[in-house]
């Protein structure tokens, strides 16, 4: 089945042509980084000139391709690869289906409506359905078929080829046989060569049906349409009264789906032989319509017959508030209701509602200007500015040892260069020249030192696995070493390199090109990259990014799929790409944030915060579950907690770091209330640790509540943000309101709030010149007003606004 759809040139999201405010030096550095971008030695390649100890240099920034000058304690992945013959690097790690490259089979896999486990006899195909535990959600894998050859076991399966939502799996053998799973497909096809194949069923099952080309089948509680072609092919039900097993002499070609119901049978035979060949989702960016449009593509070819659609299930954000012609059948599941849709091809429209690279001073009725002058000019005079963690309970961990969390690594430190980078702003908006020089200088000399790797050092580096095809930071910590959680560590990088970057030229064109490495490792837009997958991190079909680079581990209940705890760390790394997108003038990578960032947002509206109450089942009296978000999700669970049980670290994962990307989370203010009393009340009072987050967030819908508790002698760990952020963000939405998403304008980097009737419309322009941006409400269009920004600044402007 294997058609290599993966290695198709082109762009997945939009590529365009680069803004005229990018500088010429860093346009001929990009052209020949491209041009650089051809096979080394052996299977290797790497992007510019390497060195014989393993450095490539990228501009005046580096990597290492060898580990064998630098710290003999520093490694690679800690797995091995299974693919079928011919595939090479750059792999997909950190998929729904990855633990089928990982792993000898795999592990669980969740689909859905459909869930699946590679093993030795071949394809195990489950239904799943929901059960509840006190803190937990979740769908146990119990498979009710397993498809297979007669008399064979295989030796291991194989990544054979893959999609955007769809993967091509190898059972390897003499003989041997492909299966095709995927996302949204309620159908599992499976091809063979030679040899028997044999469909079993696991458990209670009977034969409700059989046609000529067909059996319709109960297994457990769900009814299966298996679909056959061959010539001569027959069912041999010899062994189904006394083993269940259904040998199929004479077929190359089986289907199976999960019918919604028995009428489905003969309804769906059509969509049985339509051959899935790929799968392909594309997202543009209307900057002038600001929205976001997302096409799903399904791509098959018949086996027999006419060309036809096929069926999908899709997932409720797929289809809420979208008015597409869904079929009244479907299926509950771990994410919601999925609903039926007779095609091959979809498209939704989501809203963009602007991102900022900071907020504006603030005006609200109780800042000081001088009070917080004072706390940002005492954070940049502090030394050292960067340590391996200002967490007391961290630093602990680290200094007794531990293979997680390790000193001077890319998550922790990332976490403070990246809260350096929001002080810049501050320290401008309040004429401190004097700091702002210090955080700068600060903020170059750590990120230049990431981005070079000197042999000898043990730390501060880069290095790639030319095995999988991606950068493994030095010091790597949280298992960043097997791929995982690179979204949430690197995108501080990123985030700190835009923001460095505004205030120096020299640093965008010397470290540029080693910056937009580190975004093509996480989230690549490219689908022919040398060196990376495209959109590593990113589940683009359940439209949120999962966390582990190994696809999963555990097993048993425990076998759950890839999981994702903080969704706002993903949410943040996206702003960084839009941002250094904006700073480079780089539509492609513009595009690709802003299309990541509205994505992941729909995603965790629905399947994190659960908003409009009908994703998890509705908490009665006498259910075990009685939460109202959950904050870990995996493939096969929802889990409230994650991690730690501190209720403050289960809600503030979800919020941290709070940036002027965090503005989504406060686009329904309700939510933000409801939320905030599920905190007091799971909690039993107000938070006792990170106040930074707490605060932040709630602030979003209650500014003056969170002002009359605010305490600069409370303690915050400074891996978060400092008082001087938390004072200037507190103050902000004091005097300007709420998130308001009902006014809207034809340009990315914007934000809107509303007080009363008192509208503040916020713009910041990275060109040179003057632009006048119009403002218009978004349902009728009509003006608001036109904002003019200078050149490079953030510019507001306040206007008297009817509410609708």
């Amino acid at each position: 089945m294997a058609r290599h759809q993966h290695r198709t040139a082109g762009p997945r999201f939009l590529f365009a042509n680069r803004d005229g405010g990018t500088v010429l030096r860093y346009l001929i550095m990009l052209h020949l980084f491209a041009a650089a971008a051809v096979p080394a030695v052996g299977d290797e390649r790497v992007c510019g000139a390497r060195t014989a100890d393993g450095v490539v240099s990228i501009g005046q920034g580096s990597y290492t391709t060898s580990l064998r000058s630098f710290d003999e304690q520093d490694h690679g992945p800690q797995f091995d690869v299974f693919v079928k013959e011919g595939l090479k690097a750059p792999l997909p790690t950190s998929d729904w289906w990855t633990t089928v490259l990982t792993e000898r089979f795999s592990r669980n896999l969740f689909a859905f409506p459909l869930a699946f486990r590679c093993e030795e006899t071949g394809l195990l195909v489950d239904r799943p359905g929901l059960l509840q535990k006190k803190d937990t959600i979740y769908s146990p894998f119990d498979a009710d078929l397993c498809i297979g050859l007669q008399g064979h076991v295989f030796e291991r399966a194989d990544v054979a080829d893959w999609g955007d939502f769809t993967v091509d799996v190898s059972f390897r053998g003499s003989p041997s046989f492909e299966a095709t799973i995927g996302h949204g497909l309620p159908f599992v096809y499976a091809e063979f060569e030679a040899g028997v194949p044999e469909v079993r069923a696991l458990g209670d099952a009977h034969v409700v049906v059989q046609h000529a080309d067909g059996l319709l089948l109960r297994a457990g509680r769900q009814h299966y349409g298996l679909y056959v072609q061959g010539e001569g092919v027959r069912f041999d039900l010899t062994s189904w009264t006394a083993e269940k097993k259904i040998a199929l002499p004479g077929c190359r070609y089986v289907a199976i789906a999960a019918l919604p119901g028995s009428a489905a049978f003969s309804t769906w035979k059509s969509a049985a032989f339509q051959r899935v060949t790929g799968s392909r989702i594309d997202a543009v960016y209307d900057v002038q319509r600001g929205t976001v449009r997302t096409t799903y593509r399904l791509l098959t070819e018949p086996v027999r017959g006419p060309a036809g659609p096929a069926w999908l299930a899709l997932m409720p954000h797929h289809y809420k508030r979208q008015g597409l012609p869904l079929s009244d059948d479907g299926y509950d599941s771990l994410r919601g209701r999925l609903r039926l849709l007779n095609a091959s091809n979809f498209q939704t429209t989501l809203p963009f509602h602007g991102l900022l690279p900071s907020l504006p001073q603030p005006a609200g009725e109780q800042f000081e200007a001088s009070h917080l002058q004072e706390l940002v000019s005492a954070v940049a005079a502090e030394q050292p500015v960067f340590e391996a963690s200002k967490d007391p309970e961290i630093r602990q961990i680290m200094e007794r040892g531990s293979d997680v969390i390790v000193p001077q690594d890319t998550y922790f430190l990332g976490k403070q260069i990246a809260h350096i980078a929001r002080l810049v702003s501050i320290a401008e908006q309040m004429g401190s020249e004097r700091a702002k020089g210090r955080l700068l200088d600060a903020l170059r000399d750590e990120l230049t030192d990431w981005l070079t790797a000197t042999p000898g050092e043990k730390d501060h580096y880069f290095y790639y696995d030319d095995r999988c095809g991606g950068l493994i930071g030095m010091n790597s910590s949280f298992f960043t070493y097997d791929y995982t959680d690179h979204h949430f560590h690197y995108g501080h990088f990123v985030y700190a390199s835009a923001i460095l970057a505004m205030h120096d030229e020299t640093f965008l064109q010397d470290y540029g090109p080693m910056v937009e490495l580190l975004i093509h490792d996480y989230a690549s837009p490219n689908r022919d990259h040398p060196l990376f997958t495209w959109q590593r991190m990113m589940d683009p079909w359940e439209g949120h990014s999962w966390a582990n680079g190994r696809g999963g581990w555990g097993d048993g209940l425990e076998d759950d799929g890839n999981d994702q705890e903080s969704s706002s760390e993903a949410m943040h790394a996206w702003q960084a790409i839009a941002l250094w997108g904006m700073v480079t003038g780089n539509r492609q990578l513009r595009d690709h944030g802003i299309c990541g960032y509205v994505t992941e947002a729909s995603a965790v509206r629905e399947y994190y915060f659960d908003v409009d109450n009908d994703i998890y089942p509705p908490r009665r009296g006498d259910d075990p579950f009685q939460h109202e978000f959950v904050t870990l999700l995996s493939g096969g669970r929802a889990s409230y907690p994650g991690y730690s049980s501190f209720p403050e670290y289960v809600f503030g994962i979800q919020y941290l770091p709070m940036t002027s990307g965090s503005l989504y989370l406060g686009y329904e203010p309700k939510a933000v209330r409801r939320q905030r009393e599920n905190f007091l009340a799971e909690n039993g009072g107000v938070e006792t640790r990170w106040f930074d987050n707490m605060w932040m967030f709630e602030a979003l819908a209650d500014p003056s509540a969170v002002l009359r508790r605010y305490d600069e002698s409370a303690t915050i760990d400074r891996d978060g943000n400092s008082f001087a952020t938390v004072y200037h963000w507190l103050h902000f939405f004091d005097g300007a309101g709420q998130v308001d998403t009902t006014v809207a304008a034809p340009w990315p980097w914007y934000g809107c709030f509303r007080r009363g009737d008192r509208l503040t419309v916020v713009a910041y322009n990275p060109r040179g010149q003057v632009v006048e941006i119009p403002f218009r409400r978004r349902d009728s269009g009509q003006p608001v007003l036109t904002l003019r920004v200078p050149g490079k600044s953030l510019h507001s402007q306040v206007v008297t606004i009817e509410r609708d």
